[in-house]
């Protein structure tokens, strides 16, 4: 059962969500009639129910990922510049996190952002939702599988799985620099499982990328 996270409410949640997607839908309504207003004083042929049910569906999409990355924008300045000084009170971003995600479960960072903090603040197992919740939404990402191998490695101790995710993320990495922590992660994990051979070779590959980060 997947973790509630914006509240302990899951009606409060679904409230949430239908006022989000209410507002999106008549802010595409309203766009839809000015642009077939527009259409009619040029003499166009009116887009009708068909054409603005389309319309206003695609237009609602792209509200929602507009509104997404919107929000994303000022969490992550508020994370950087404003809460990064108060630890205590960092836990008041968590909801946007999952608002973030809710309009568009591609920005990832949302997810990596918010699974870590949810264990910093002693959420674990809505952590660890989150971070799965991110690797499914996103399945080819190197981040996400980044991101549920850091938090097995470092927070549940489970270095088998550790190092089936972060194996993938290696393998789905296009930077050094995301190879390079990968991989240091790796070589963690390997020694954990007493796999010490490949802990070495993943040391020394760390090694022949850091110069070129």
């Amino acid at each position: 059962m997947r973790a509630t996270i914006l509240t302990p409410n899951y009606g409060v949640k679904k409230i949430t969500v239908a006022i989000t997607i209410a507002l999106l839908l008549f802010v595409s309504i309203f766009l839809q009639v000015g642009i077939d207003a527009e259409r009619g004083k040029m003499e166009l042929e009116m887009t009708h129910v068909k054409s603005t049910a389309s319309t206003t569906l695609k237009l609602l999409g792209g509200l929602r990922s507009v509104a997404a990355a919107y929000i994303w924008l000022k969490v992550d300045r508020l994370h950087d510049n404003y809460y990064g000084a108060l630890n205590e009170k960092e836990d008041e971003l968590i909801p946007l996190y999952r608002l973030t995600t809710w309009l568009d479960p591609h920005i990832v960072d949302a997810y990596y952002v918010g699974s870590y903090l949810l264990y910093k603040v002693k959420r674990p197992d809505e952590g660890w939702e989150f971070a799965l919740e991110g690797l499914n939404a996103n399945p080819d990402s190197a981040e996400m599988e980044l991101n549920v191998g850091q938090l097995a490695l470092f927070y549940k101790n489970d270095y088998r799985l550790a190092i089936s995710h972060l194996e993938r993320a290696y393998l789905l990495s296009e930077s050094d620099a995301d190879k390079f922590v990968a991989l240091k992660g790796l070589e963690v994990a390997y020694k954990k499982a007493g796999m010490l051979e490949k802990a070495e070779t993943a040391r020394q590959e760390a090694s022949k990328l850091k110069g070129s980060i």
